[in-house]
């Protein structure tokens, strides 16, 4: 068994769990394994356009940004495997289109496999290719489509 810390897996919770008192560079050299931002941070945080920001503490941002923050945060430890716990439950829907885009490019760029909690079929749709639907003790395992138009 792998011990947890050394598990290269990133986790994103709902309330984001940023640092209050420290600003969001330190936020992100804290995730880091050698205490600096890596260039393809840096990078994600200007094409997000969200490195003016650094100095700035988590309540001088919106909830928006906090959400993008905390998975860069994530990112940080060059997970091979993202988890986002219900991420964008503070959202308003521009943001939630915002953010998605913001993932798949990720995701895209990274090759890596992110694991979204959700409960909005909406974003599950507009996100994934395979879904695994829970309720209760049942689930139901297969494609976007055809899991989520069958019902438990």
């Amino acid at each position: 068994m792998v011990p947890a810390g050394k598990r290269k897996m990133g986790f994103v919770f709902q309330d984001y769990n940023l640092f209050p008192n420290m600003t969001i560079e330190r936020n992100l050299t804290y995730a880091s394994e050698d205490g600096k931002i890596a260039s393809n941070i840096l990078q994600l945080l200007e094409t997000l356009q969200l490195k003016s920001l650094l100095s700035s503490y988590p309540s001088q941002l919106s909830g928006g940004q906090r959400q993008r923050i905390a998975i860069i945060r994530a990112l940080c430890q060059q997970p091979e495997l993202l988890l986002l716990d219900e991420p964008f439950s503070a959202l308003d829907d521009d943001s939630i289109r915002e953010l998605i885009t913001e993932i798949n490019y990720i995701q895209q760029n990274l090759q890596m496999m992110i694991i979204v909690v959700s409960h909005r079929k909406d974003v599950i749709f507009e996100m994934a290719k395979e879904v695994v639907h829970m309720k209760g003790t049942e689930t139901v395992q297969g494609t976007t489509e055809n899991t989520l138009s069958r019902s438990l």
